[in-house]
């Protein structure tokens, strides 16, 4: 992953560049939430609360995300450098909820203030691993890995009639990749020899052109399949939209569903996807969910980091105020 310093954009960044208000320098490489941080960025620095770190300077916070390499305090002679760092993502062990050794060894070799992380599950095995104790970490949301694109675009008829799906006929839309294993829950599904049900997969495919927003407008249910912890998920762009989910529990997701209402959380065997999805299907629950109204993740994001840089020092306390 290439890493890259990213500057302040926007309207509010004039605001921010009086040298007497702290400087944050954040390192991020291209990832889901790139963007949603540098929106996040963007609304801070509009506050007139932060600026962008000076080019070639001394800024007051570096925050990292994600791999983008190790950094110290080094140019910072004579004081401590507050670091944040959020984990974008957590690579699980086979089938359970253990990190992979190899990431537990890199991650170890760094030097953190405060670690962030995406939901409560990456936190804790976070802890679990011996990276950093639970007083020096902070969880943030799941994010959507896209948004809605509010209308634009092809519509469901429109979708569905391309995918040949037809009327009465349930379309169930899961992640693609994870090693063959999208394969293998289709195939689980296709196995139950009910005309009623089209599993497909959201990867691209030959003769499949439809972005992912298009595609979740016209799936009945969505499967989560994702084997490893991410900071932004498809699955959680399926529920802002009031789609019924059938998570695994090796996805970030799934601490997003609620059983019974917006879905249902199970092991990551194919038969129990498929079993879900039946459950679902034949229980009248594949209808949407109004999806409940809310601020865009770049706001929620700002907010919530504007209550974390309040508590590293030499940042005001006035940051604190604006976060509530």
């Amino acid at each position: 992953m290439t890493s890259t310093i990213v500057p302040a954009t926007g309207r509010g960044v004039e605001r921010a560049q009086d040298d007497r208000v702290p400087s944050i320098e954040l390192h991020v490489g291209d990832g889901p939430i790139a963007e949603t941080l540098r929106g996040a960025l963007d609304l801070i620095f509009a506050s007139g609360l932060l600026r962008p770190g000076p080019p070639g300077g001394r800024p007051d916070l570096i925050h990292t995300v994600g791999d983008v390499g190790r950094w110290t305090s080094e140019r910072q002679p004579g004081r401590t450098l507050p670091l944040v760092h959020t984990v974008d993502r957590v690579p699980l062990r086979g089938n359970g909820l253990a990190p992979r050794r190899r990431w537990v060894r890199r991650e170890r070799a760094r030097r953190r203030s405060l670690w962030l992380t995406h939901g409560r599950t990456s936190g804790r095995l976070v802890v679990e691993a011996g990276l950093a104790p639970g007083e020096r970490i902070r969880c943030l949301p799941v994010l959507p890995a896209v948004m809605p694109t509010g209308g634009s675009g092809a519509s469901r008829s429109e979708v569905r009639r391309a995918l040949g799906v037809g009327p009465g006929v349930r379309l169930v839309l899961g992640e693609g990749g994870g090693r063959g294993r999208t394969e293998t829950w289709s195939a689980a599904i296709r196995n139950l020899g009910r005309c009623d049900l089209v599993a497909l997969a959201t990867r691209p495919q030959a003769g499949r052109a439809f972005s992912l927003p298009e595609l979740l407008a016209a799936a009945d249910v969505f499967i989560a399949a994702g084997h490893e912890l991410t900071a932004a998920t498809e699955g959680a762009a399926a529920l802002a939209i009031g789609l019924p989910v059938v998570a695994l529990t090796t996805d970030a997701t799934a601490e997003l569903v609620s059983p019974g209402r917006s879905g249902i959380v199970v092991t990551p065997r194919p038969e129990a996807i498929a079993d879900a999805v039946v459950a679902l299907v034949d229980g009248g629950r594949t209808t949407r969910r109004p999806p409940a109204p809310g601020r865009c993740p770049a706001e929620i994001m700002a907010r919530e980091l504007v209550e974390i840089y309040s508590g590293l020092a030499p940042l005001p306390p006035q940051l604190r105020r604006w976060g509530r």
